[in-house]
């Protein structure tokens, strides 16, 4: 009898703590509908986005990349949150030559990309060196669409460590990003 209540008990705290995540994650989802809502600058908006993505996942660095029309998937981060200890990677202009070829068609079709560990990936030499230039070791990469076409990436890194992404952060961040996508269509439209 014992045994069974401590099982039970167990699984309350734990349906607890998911519950508690799962409202974590809506509040923050609310917060960037409302900053959606409040301004037409997406410098704001991606700011108080990625700050508050980085704390609610406890991440090392969360942040956007934006592709170049003009360049071969040549772009920039143009806003982060970085943990202290972390490089930031704002001001530092990436061309990787194998995104082409790799990933812009996958990730144009909305492909998320999810890595526990870059090194065990199977990932090219030449991604591997681009992230490691970050101190990725792991990431989570969402695309961001502008009129059906590849625009830019949410990118949440992990430093410090592996990580294996849990199916709720991956959910979590594909809402983000879908409504960072309304937003850049509104930016779009009155800009």
């Amino acid at each position: 009898m014992e045994l069974n209540s401590t099982f039970t008990e167990n699984q309350l705290l734990l349906s607890s703590t998911q519950l508690q995540e799962q409202l974590e994650k809506q509040k923050a989802l609310a917060s960037v509908i409302i900053r959606i809502r409040e301004s037409l600058e997406l410098k704001t908006i991606f700011q108080t986005t990625v700050t508050e993505v980085r704390q609610l996942l406890n991440a090392d660095r969360v942040a956007v990349f934006q592709f170049d029309p003009e360049k071969d998937w040549e772009g920039e981060f143009i806003s982060e949150d970085v943990a202290a200890g972390w490089t930031s990677a704002m001001a530092v202009k990436v061309h990787d030559h194998c995104f082409g070829e790799q990933f812009a068609a996958s990730y144009q079709q909305g492909k998320v990309q999810a890595v526990s560990d870059i090194y065990e990936a199977g990932l090219s030499d030449c991604h591997i060196k681009i992230l490691a230039q970050f101190q990725i070791r792991s990431n989570l990469v969402v695309p961001l669409l502008r009129e059906k076409k590849l625009w830019g990436l949410i990118c949440i890194h992990q430093c410090s460590d592996t990580r294996n992404w849990k199916e709720s952060e991956i959910e979590f961040i594909r809402q983000i990003a879908d409504h960072l996508t309304v937003a850049i269509q509104q930016v779009s439209r009155t800009g």
